[in-house]
């Protein structure tokens, strides 16, 4: 099975409880999972939030939807994610996301997964600012239970990249932009976008995004996309 981890807190610097800001009539986290549950090739998707009191609402309103949730350490990204990976039956793969892509798109999920199977690769990155990653689930597992560093708690390229002897790792470059929500700023570009493509094309991809913000500026250029 494939295990869809969507990382999510109440908590950010510039933003506190983005994840429950609305986008036409949705909280952002809800319009995120159902771009993330078109991907084809993930066979559950369960949200990972902390066991800290400020995430209370979060999990609760999931609950309410019946969303899966799983709850664990606030100072261990990863070890919260193979926590939530055991919860499961059956996983032999964990794709994992941030709250912070609510554009993310199925198709470069889907990419992520078949080069995980194809290439057998325990990791597969779609680079610094890609949208997500794939772990095999006895990898993953692995990670979680050796010590870490500050940044290898949440970011499994460090934890990686300098394993290549005992991880095999592949790279994915899918050329798909990514618009992360970090500031208010952000939030309002994503919501625009939203409110235009929605209404009419619910399963609107990266290259609907890219149509309408050419449109809109009145460009024939592809405006370049903001990293995550």
């Amino acid at each position: 099975m494939i295990l869809g981890v969507l990382h999510a807190r109440m908590s950010s610097n510039r933003m506190p409880g983005k994840v429950l800001a609305p986008i036409l009539g949705e909280p952002m986290i809800i319009r995120q999972l159902e771009r993330i549950r078109r991907a084809r090739t993930l066979d559950q998707v369960v949200v990972a939030t902390t066991r800290d009191h400020g995430d209370d609402p979060l999990a609760a309103y999931l609950a309410q939807r019946d969303i899966p949730v799983f709850r664990g350490s606030a100072d261990d990204a990863v070890l919260r994610c193979a926590k939530a990976a055991e919860g499961a039956e059956d996983v032999t793969h964990v794709a994992r996301f941030f709250c912070d892509n609510p554009l993310i798109d199925p198709d470069a999920i889907d990419a992520a997964v078949t080069l995980a199977r194809v290439s057998g690769a325990a990791y597969v990155g779609t680079g610094e600012h890609g949208g997500v990653e794939v772990i095999a689930a006895d990898a993953l597992a692995e990670a979680a239970a050796e010590p870490r560093g500050a940044r290898d708690r949440r970011d499994l390229r460090f934890f990686f990249g300098p394993r290549a002897d005992r991880f095999a790792r592949a790279e994915l470059d899918d050329g798909a932009p990514r618009w992360t929500v970090d500031t208010p700023g952000d939030f309002a570009f994503v919501r625009a976008a939203y409110e235009a493509l929605h209404p009419t094309k619910p399963d609107f991809g990266a290259q609907d995004v890219l149509d309408w913000l050419c449109a809109r500026e009145g460009a024939g250029v592809r405006p370049a996309s903001k990293a995550a």
